[in-house]
């Protein structure tokens, strides 16, 4: 069976001319055979547009430019996620202005994202539906389930105006579960299998030499995956698009094939050049150009229609535009992936200051990095308008609370370290509301990496229950496992609005809500050295960095203090090591000691049991020095150097800690434990997570 693009989508000599037409340009002459019987293709690709129409007016440009140099055997392909969490100027129109720039483009052929299905399957998707209505191509997901094929197929086949049938495999990407809200696609029937398996078999199938099932002589997968997912598709496939990461990407695949993704937001436009000889070989040359924005860039060259479809989409945007509050201080999104970012912790703020008005109340706010956009002050002018708000939080989801047990919250702090799709690891960090702190140490493995959560200072209890504020999609697809969901009607945009209004001017916290934490050796003496190393004290992006690290005891008293280097280095940006001396204590217990490295605050815990304590007042713990110098008290006195103060200590004295009272000698845990339950013993404890719970595995140290 051969699939062709339905609704309005023609094909061959009609197909090109619709398409320059569709730009404006005039209709070129047909494509010839090259002298050697060769045929030469192209196909203009780019990916997770994401409404983002200041490019493209010079994305369409290029596009024209492209068609005109092979016309008739030029193929325009989007790699998904097109619409959907998409810039301000689209979503206000619910991306009207998007499909119809898609269509003017002379898009062929797409795949289908994640962000497709924002609005629900049978919303959008299904025949008769929106995106399949309006758009004048097909969306492709080989991998996809429970979809109708006609609305959904697994691919379709392009016939060029020089004979030559170009097979393109889409996929949907295989986190669609989680990266899609439930109502909108695992509760409409929907699920994906494994991307590559799916494009192996239809390329296997579209290259059998079988006219009966669909030929093709060059065969394209749109994996709307990471490249480096696309990159493991088999000997069939001649080129691959990457997608859905928004990074940007050139590889090959172990046969040889071209392997490139264009970043996002129409920020790259990808290409391939492909020879077919008339023994039916095929040879790919790949290569991506930059794409600029007109808002930058006004002098750029651009494509007419495409210009007049932005112009129109910008002035409607602009009519609703108003500045909603001012803000001191940046709040904006990591320069880095996965790392921790002032604009994503801000909007938790909102969302816990909302949560708190609310009947049911809350303990914390959470956002998920994905669903923060852009930078909210992009201009650095003061001032966050409606439009800047609005394409910071593009998805018009609701807010709502769920209850989750402490140990499921240090679970999904413990989440944000892991692997990606492709099994690479990965650090994924959400927005937390202020108040939540934690301590990790980057050595660890997987699952037990987390070793200290404290909420407004306090040591999280895994049996204790907590309320959570967010958005109705991290309700269904983070919190499903929560217990008295409560839906609101309320906007989180319009929510997050009134909040900052309200909170006006904003001073933007820059603090790390997660620290790393090392240190020299496992257990040491009573007045040992310890080297300590730090890490992840400082935001990636262009805010305030802290030059100084410093640590103090549960009295508030300066251990020791080292430069922060701010070297970009992923989440463990801000690192800073240097030697405290342990003290002496006179009694058994945990010891909560303070990390400040300008707007951060971290913690760590040492645990001693009874055979620890040293006679005596040791490093003067019991008693403050004489002039009071590196000291800061538990009522916010500054010690030097600290210009944010020294907070009271989290929790002060731990709990009571159960060991051995017969073991030699004095000793102590020297890496920190979970703040979830007590577990000074003497040795190190560590906590480890799994499955939504807290396991804890504890190492008896050496005795000397």
């Amino acid at each position: 069976m051969r699939l062709f693009p339905r609704r309005a989508l023609l094909t061959g000599a009609s197909l090109a001319t619709a398409s320059a037409l569709a730009l404006g340009a005039t209709a070129p002459a047909l494509a010839t055979v090259n002298d050697d019987g060769s045929k030469t293709v192209t196909v203009a690709a780019f990916t997770d547009l994401h409404g983002h129409l200041e490019r493209v007016p010079n994305l369409a440009y290029q596009i024209e430019q492209i068609k005109a140099e092979n016309p008739g055997d030029t193929i325009v392909a989007s790699n998904g996620d097109s619409v959907g969490g998409s810039a301000y100027i689209s979503s206000v129109q619910k991306d009207e202005p998007t499909i119809e720039a898609l269509n003017a483009m002379g898009v062929q052929v797409s795949s289908a994202g994640n962000h497709e299905f924002d609005k629900g399957y049978k919303e959008d998707m299904a025949v008769g539906a929106r995106l399949n209505t309006e758009s004048n191509f097909p969306y492709l997901a080989a991998n996809l389930t429970g979809a109708d094929p006609e609305a959904i197929p697994p691919y379709t086949i392009i016939d060029t105006d020089s004979g030559v049938k170009v097979g393109f495999i889409g996929t949907a990407p295989i986190s669609s579960p989680k990266d899609i809200a439930v109502d909108s696609f695992t509760n409409q029937g929907l699920a994906v299998t494994d991307p590559v398996a799916a494009v192996d078999k239809y390329a296997a199938q579209l290259k059998d030499g079988d006219e009966s099932n669909g030929e093709a002589d060059v065969v394209i997968a749109l994996v709307h995956d990471d490249a480096d997912i696309a990159a493991k598709v088999g000997e069939n496939v001649d080129a691959a698009v990457g997608g859905h990461s928004h990074r940007k990407a050139e590889l090959t695949t172990a046969s040889g094939a071209p392997v490139f993704q264009p970043a996002s937001f129409g920020k790259l436009l990808g290409r391939f050049d492909i020879t077919v000889a008339a023994d039916g070989k095929v040879g790919v040359k790949a290569s991506m150009s930059e794409v600029a924005d007109i808002e930058q860039t006004p002098d750029a060259p651009t494509n007419r229609q495409a210009m007049d479809i932005y112009s129109k989409a910008a002035a409607y945007a602009e009519k609703t535009n108003k500045t909603l509050a001012e803000i001191e201080g940046k709040a904006l999104t990591a320069r880095s992936s996965g790392a921790e970012s002032t604009a994503v912790n801000m909007i938790a703020d909102g969302f816990l200051a909302w949560g708190k008005d609310q009947k049911q109340g809350a303990d914390l706010g959470y956002q998920n990095a994905g669903g923060t956009r852009a930078d909210l002050d992009p201009n650095q002018d003061g001032k966050i308008t409606v439009v800047e708000s609005g394409t910071v939080q593009p998805f018009g989801n609701t807010l709502g609370t769920v209850e989750i047990t402490g140990a499921q919250l240090v679970g999904l702090v413990e989440a944000q370290f892991g692997t990606d799709d492709s099994g690479k690891p990965r650090v994924k960090n959400a927005g937390f509301s202020r108040n939540l702190s934690y301590t990790y140490n980057p050595t660890s493995p997987e699952g037990s990496k987390v070793m200290d959560v404290r909420l407004d200072g306090k040591p999280v209890d895994p049996k204790s229950t907590y309320t959570v504020a967010t958005t109705s999609y991290l309700l269904s697809s983070v919190f499903g496992e929560g217990k008295n969901r409560i839906d609101s009607t309320e906007v989180d945009l319009d929510a997050f609005n009134a909040w900052l209004q309200k909170v006006s001017p904003y001073k933007a916290d820059q603090g790390q809500r997660g620290i790393g934490f090392t240190s020299s050796a496992d257990s040491f003496k009573a007045g040992d050295k310890v080297e300590i190393s730090l890490s992840s004290l400082s935001m990636t992006a262009d805010e305030d960095k802290p030059t100084e690290a410093i640590m103090f005891d549960e009295k508030g008293n300066e251990l020791g203090r080292g430069p922060v280097d701010n070297t970009l280095d992923g989440n463990e940006t801000g690192k800073a090591t240097f030697t405290i001396t342990i003290p002496n204590y006179t009694e058994a217990g945990s010891y909560v000691y303070t990390i400040k490295a300008g707007a951060t605050t971290g913690y760590v815990v040492l645990a001693f049991d009874q055979s620890a304590v040293a006679p005596g007042t040791g490093n003067g713990t019991e008693e403050a020095p004489a002039d009071g110098a590196g000291q800061g008290d538990s009522d916010d006195t500054s010690a030097p150097g600290d210009t944010e103060g020294v907070p009271a200590p989290a929790g002060g004295r731990g709990q009571d800690v159960s060991g051995s009272a017969t073991s030699r000698g004095s000793r102590v845990s020297a890496l920190p434990r979970t703040g979830a339950e007590s577990l000074g013993v003497a040795g190190v404890a560590f906590a480890m997570v799994a499955a939504g719970g807290v396991l804890v595995a504890r190492r008896r140290a050496d005795r000397a």
